[in-house]
């Protein structure tokens, strides 16, 4: 008997699943992905240069644990990249790092 597609996949290392997604290279290579410059603009034009998450302005300062803090980009999937296995234009969302 064989077992469920979704337990298999789970079993699977990461150059299998990334084989049966369609990527190209290596699952493995260390480096996350983000938008092309292009669409970080346009991500940033539409969200008003505010988090996603707590509407706070990217590159505003914050004071957290009594230090003045920064708040930097992170560049974010709005749906998980675990789910979708790709990374489509319109799944990219500017987040801060707090």
């Amino acid at each position: 008997m064989s077992l469920p597609f979704r337990t298999t996949f789970k079993r699977m290392s990461l150059e299998e699943r990334a084989r049966i997604a369609g990527h190209k290279g290596s699952a493995t290579s260390g480096r996350r992905r983000t938008p092309k410059k292009a669409m970080k603009v346009r991500i940033l034009e539409a969200q008003r240069g505010l988090c996603l998450y707590c509407d706070m302005e990217i590159g505003s300062q914050i004071t957290r644990d009594g230090k003045p803090v920064t708040l930097r980009i992170n560049w974010d999937h709005f749906i998980p990249y675990s789910y979708l296995a790709h990374n489509p234009a319109d799944n990219w969302v500017a987040a801060c790092h707090v």
